[in-house]
């Protein structure tokens, strides 16, 4: 028996998030789906959008491209399942079942074990979901509701909090990270500097090797310091937030989720939020999680709107967004990848956009400058930029140029 993590084709809509990631690597509860798939020990195999492939091959070496063999039955695992790890368990148990069987949910298939009637990549294509699976295998209960799919972008930071306890204690137990204090898990004691406060009456607190804690910092659990972490001196970071591999945090952060090597090293407010990889949030940048009116916080979509049922929630950030010092990002923002803001961000801003309406400029930027940053950016932290990054950005220019209404002729102005 394999693992495959398939993407189905509703995964665009997680963009601005899906646009330059799988989806079974999103961070959600302090894990990714990624990581709860190699626990099987068996080999894990991955099926994702064909732009993403290049990707996937050199990025995440744990999954194999390749489908396993059609002759024996394999467990399947939607990409857009929510890495809970009451979900895990019951996978688990599904999968040294001797029987097949399915979890279908208003019409989109979250996991199974089975032996497809169809080829695997039929799932993107006009083959129906009945037809793929068979109408002779059992389907199972979702015993729970334990299996979820992100259906929209925001739902990653719903989510977030409500695994944001179990989940990051699941982290801790997994890496085998030794307990310091009650409810405080540290990897390395170095990592702490003078007059640190830890609080983990809410949740636990999770620091792992390398990080590097600043003095006077203030650390609310449940929260996920990753490893090589820098937290600056007097900071705050608050119960529900995770701090991805890598990343420089400052000032105050709550309830965030910041995928590895994203740098918020100044004073600033950042809370209910998604932050991507390789964001840089200049001196001062803030978000706002609340409306005014303390109502329900809505997000506007490229063809919806969509109630988040929550009165706290931040913004979307894509990969790669950068922000001038003293930006400012209002309630429920979604921003597109490779994105430069500035002022007042009123509005959602699709990617490759020089934002800067408020000053009184919006402008496309090239992939050719946008190539340029980003290897300007992966040099600082000793990464290779490969082939592929540079694909990637050309393609999702071009596919994205939509969202940029009269702006493919502008040079950038800032």
């Amino acid at each position: 028996m394999a693992v495959v993590i398939f993407e189905d084709v509703h995964v665009p809509r997680l963009a601005p998030i899906t646009n330059t990631r799988p989806a079974y690597t999103i961070t959600c509860g302090g894990n990714r789906l990624l990581d709860m798939a190699v626990m099987f020990g068996q080999s894990v195999h991955a099926v994702t959008r064909p732009f993403m492939l290049p990707q996937q091959e050199a990025k995440y070496t744990e999954v194999s491209t390749g489908l396993p063999s059609s002759e024996e039955s394999h467990l399947f695992i939607n990409a857009r399942m929510v890495p809970n790890p009451g979900a895990l368990s019951q996978l688990h148990r599904g999968a040294s079942s001797a029987n097949e069987w399915a979890i279908i949910e208003n019409g989109q298939l979250l996991a199974a074990k089975l032996k497809p009637k169809q080829p695997l990549a039929a799932l993107n294509t006009s083959v129906s979901l009945e037809e793929w699976v068979g109408s002779e295998i059992p389907r199972v209960e979702n015993t729970g509701g334990v299996f979820t799919l992100f259906d929209y972008p925001h739902e990653i930071v719903t989510y977030h909090q409500q695994l944001a306890s179990t989940g990051i204690e699941f982290y801790a137990q997994r890496k085998q990270i030794p307990q310091a204090a009650d409810g405080v898990f540290i990897a390395d004691q170095q990592s702490f500097s003078p007059n640190i406060s830890t609080n983990a009456k809410a949740g636990p607190v999770v620091v792992e090797k390398g990080a590097v804690i600043g003095p006077g910092s203030v650390l609310i659990g449940p929260i996920l310091i990753g490893p090589n972490v820098i937290v600056r001196e007097h900071s705050a970071i608050k119960d529900g937030t995770v701090l991805g591999e890598s990343c420089r945090i400052g000032g105050e952060v709550e309830a965030s989720i910041f995928e590895p090597f994203t740098n918020k090293q100044h004073y600033g407010f950042i809370g209910h939020s998604y932050v991507g990889s390789w964001i840089n949030l200049g001196a001062g940048t803030c978000n706002s999680d609340l409306k005014n009116t303390y109502g329900e916080v809505r997000m506007s979509y490229q063809h919806d709107k969509v109630g988040t049922g929550q009165r706290l929630m931040g913004c979307i950030l894509g990969d790669f967004v950068k922000s001038a010092i003293n930006t400012s990002i209002f309630t429920g923002k979604l921003i597109g990848s490779f994105t430069n803001l500035y002022g007042y961000v009123t509005e959602n801003v699709g990617p490759f956009v020089n934002y800067a309406k408020s000053l009184g400029s919006v402008s496309a930027i090239t992939p050719d400058v946008v190539i340029a940053m980003q290897q300007r950016m992966y040099e600082r932290r000793n990464v290779a930029q490969l082939d592929c990054d540079r694909q990637l950005i050309e393609q999702l220019f071009a596919a994205t140029a939509a969202l940029r209404p009269g702006l493919e002729n502008r040079p950038p102005s800032i």
